[in-house]
């Protein structure tokens, strides 16, 4: 996943994301050529073990710190944020009786709600000082970003892509 997260990156000028609109960068993420990247990325297969992890958590009625254990032991790449929004947005969901099936779905796009983060620069993801109001403005463009990155895979359902453009 680094390795595209890379070749990703390096089809953007760090740069554009200041001076050109969504739709510009919505252009970029869907060409042929970033396409073909992002394809190789089998996203389902790399996170469906923590998904499934969170489900029998939530559904068995387990611990839920067991089930936040056991995904950061085996995925470290995965930040907290995203394992406690994705487990707070099962729980709302089978609050709210979802199907199975569509907490699953909730789950995945949780887990993936910053993937739109791995398109921009490093420097501002981890800068120690206040954002400047156009580095904010760069960094509110990641939502958008990830969901364009996800809503025509074929291994992301446009459920969890919308949940991770929300």
């Amino acid at each position: 996943f680094n390795d595209l997260k890379e070749e990703a990156k390096a089809s953007f000028d760090p740069e554009e994301f200041g001076t050109s609109s969504t739709q510009n960068l919505r252009e970029k993420i869907e060409s042929p050529r970033f396409r073909q990247i992002l394809s190789r990325a089998n996203i389902a297969e790399t996170f469906m073990g923590d998904v499934e992890t969170i489900m029998e958590s939530i559904f068995s009625d387990r611990e839920i710190s067991l089930c936040v254990g056991t995904i950061k032991t085996t995925h470290n790449f995965i930040f907290d944020h995203s394992l406690e929004v994705a487990i707070h947005s099962a729980l709302i969901a089978r609050r709210f009786d979802f199907t199975r099936a569509e907490i699953k779905e909730i789950v995945l796009g949780s887990l993936l709600h910053d993937v739109g983060q791995i398109l921009l620069p490093e420097d501002l993801l981890k800068k120690p000082t206040p954002l400047t109001p156009q580095e904010e403005g760069v960094l509110r463009q990641h939502p958008v970003l990830g969901y364009y990155l996800l809503k025509e895979r074929s291994d992301v359902s446009l459920l969890a892509a919308h949940v991770a453009y929300q």
